[in-house]
Protein backbone atom coordinates (compact mmCIF):
# COMPACT_ATOMS: atom_id res chain seq x y z
CA UNK A 1 0.00 0.00 0.00
CA UNK A 2 2.89 2.70 1.03
CA UNK A 3 4.48 1.55 -2.49
CA UNK A 4 1.44 2.59 -4.37
CA UNK A 5 0.96 5.49 -2.70
CA UNK A 6 4.68 6.66 -3.14
CA UNK A 7 4.76 5.98 -6.91
CA UNK A 8 0.99 7.77 -6.64
CA UNK A 9 3.16 10.85 -5.61
CA UNK A 10 6.38 10.66 -7.41
CA UNK A 11 4.47 10.24 -10.61
CA UNK A 12 2.21 13.59 -9.44
CA UNK A 13 5.64 15.16 -8.76
CA UNK A 14 6.85 14.57 -12.20
CA UNK A 15 3.83 15.75 -14.19
CA UNK A 16 3.70 19.02 -12.31
CA UNK A 17 7.11 19.87 -12.71
CA UNK A 18 8.35 18.31 -15.92
CA UNK A 19 4.81 17.48 -18.46
CA UNK A 20 2.80 20.71 -16.86
CA UNK A 21 4.93 23.43 -17.84
CA UNK A 22 4.99 22.62 -21.70
CA UNK A 23 1.39 21.77 -22.40
CA UNK A 24 0.66 24.68 -24.14
CA UNK A 25 -1.54 25.72 -26.93
CA UNK A 26 -1.25 28.61 -29.79
CA UNK A 27 -3.49 31.38 -29.82
CA UNK A 28 -5.00 32.26 -32.93
CA UNK A 29 -6.12 35.76 -34.95
CA UNK A 30 -8.54 36.00 -36.26
CA UNK A 31 -8.70 38.09 -39.34
CA UNK A 32 -12.41 39.97 -40.60
CA UNK A 33 -12.90 37.59 -43.21
CA UNK A 34 -12.52 34.66 -40.73
CA UNK A 35 -8.81 33.30 -41.46
CA UNK A 36 -7.06 31.98 -38.25
CA UNK A 37 -3.54 32.78 -37.97
CA UNK A 38 -1.46 31.74 -35.66
CA UNK A 39 0.63 34.72 -34.62
CA UNK A 40 3.12 32.39 -32.73
CA UNK A 41 2.69 33.43 -28.86
CA UNK A 42 1.65 30.76 -26.70
CA UNK A 43 -0.69 30.70 -23.66
CA UNK A 44 -0.80 27.78 -20.93
CA UNK A 45 -3.66 25.89 -20.63
CA UNK A 46 -5.23 26.69 -17.05
CA UNK A 47 -8.35 24.41 -15.39
CA UNK A 48 -10.93 25.85 -13.28
CA UNK A 49 -14.29 24.19 -12.45
CA UNK A 50 -13.17 20.86 -14.42
CA UNK A 51 -13.15 23.05 -17.94
CA UNK A 52 -10.45 24.42 -20.12
CA UNK A 53 -10.92 28.27 -20.33
CA UNK A 54 -9.93 30.32 -23.15
CA UNK A 55 -7.72 33.28 -23.03
CA UNK A 56 -10.30 35.73 -23.12
CA UNK A 57 -11.65 33.89 -19.82
CA UNK A 58 -8.45 34.14 -18.32
CA UNK A 59 -8.51 37.99 -17.50
CA UNK A 60 -12.45 37.67 -16.45
CA UNK A 61 -10.88 35.20 -13.68
CA UNK A 62 -8.31 38.11 -12.30
CA UNK A 63 -10.89 40.81 -11.52
CA UNK A 64 -12.05 41.26 -8.16
CA UNK A 65 -15.58 40.26 -7.10
CA UNK A 66 -17.35 42.20 -4.59
CA UNK A 67 -19.58 39.59 -2.87
CA UNK A 68 -22.07 41.73 -1.90
CA UNK A 69 -22.99 42.63 -5.47
CA UNK A 70 -21.80 39.29 -7.29
CA UNK A 71 -24.50 37.48 -9.48
CA UNK A 72 -24.67 33.86 -9.11
CA UNK A 73 -22.86 34.02 -12.93
CA UNK A 74 -20.43 36.36 -11.81
CA UNK A 75 -19.15 34.19 -8.64
CA UNK A 76 -18.50 31.22 -11.46
CA UNK A 77 -16.08 33.00 -12.12
CA UNK A 78 -13.68 32.36 -9.41
CA UNK A 79 -11.67 29.54 -9.45
CA UNK A 80 -12.72 27.32 -7.04
CA UNK A 81 -16.59 28.21 -6.78
CA UNK A 82 -18.89 26.40 -8.91
CA UNK A 83 -22.95 26.52 -9.63
CA UNK A 84 -23.97 25.22 -6.20
CA UNK A 85 -21.76 27.44 -4.51
CA UNK A 86 -22.70 30.25 -6.25
CA UNK A 87 -26.11 29.64 -5.65
CA UNK A 88 -25.11 29.20 -1.52
CA UNK A 89 -23.35 32.56 -1.60
CA UNK A 90 -26.30 34.12 -3.07
CA UNK A 91 -28.68 32.42 -0.84
CA UNK A 92 -27.01 33.24 2.65
CA UNK A 93 -26.43 36.71 1.45
CA UNK A 94 -30.13 37.37 0.55
CA UNK A 95 -31.71 35.79 3.49
CA UNK A 96 -28.90 36.80 6.51
CA UNK A 97 -27.72 39.87 4.77
CA UNK A 98 -24.34 41.19 2.99
CA UNK A 99 -21.51 39.71 4.18
CA UNK A 100 -19.39 42.05 6.19
CA UNK A 101 -15.76 40.45 5.75
CA UNK A 102 -14.65 37.83 3.31
CA UNK A 103 -14.55 35.21 6.85
CA UNK A 104 -18.62 35.78 6.57
CA UNK A 105 -18.41 33.36 3.67
CA UNK A 106 -17.24 30.51 6.02
CA UNK A 107 -21.32 30.40 7.38
CA UNK A 108 -21.98 29.10 3.92
CA UNK A 109 -22.19 25.15 3.40
CA UNK A 110 -19.56 23.99 1.68
CA UNK A 111 -17.15 26.86 2.23
CA UNK A 112 -14.23 26.52 4.91
CA UNK A 113 -11.18 27.46 5.47
CA UNK A 114 -9.49 25.71 2.66
CA UNK A 115 -11.78 27.22 0.37
CA UNK A 116 -11.91 30.35 1.80
CA UNK A 117 -8.16 30.78 1.24
CA UNK A 118 -8.36 29.64 -2.17
CA UNK A 119 -11.28 32.33 -3.73
CA UNK A 120 -10.22 35.35 -0.82
CA UNK A 121 -7.68 36.71 -3.61
CA UNK A 122 -10.12 37.34 -6.11
CA UNK A 123 -13.36 38.46 -3.45
CA UNK A 124 -13.79 41.91 -1.46
CA UNK A 125 -16.08 42.85 0.96
CA UNK A 126 -17.50 46.70 0.45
Amino acid sequence: MVKKILALVMTLVIVKKFILPFMTVKRQQVSQNGEGETNGTTTSIKMAHDRELKPEDEEADRRILNINEASEEELLHIPGIGSDLSKKIVHVRTNIGDYNRIEDLLQVTGIGDRKLATIKPYITVT
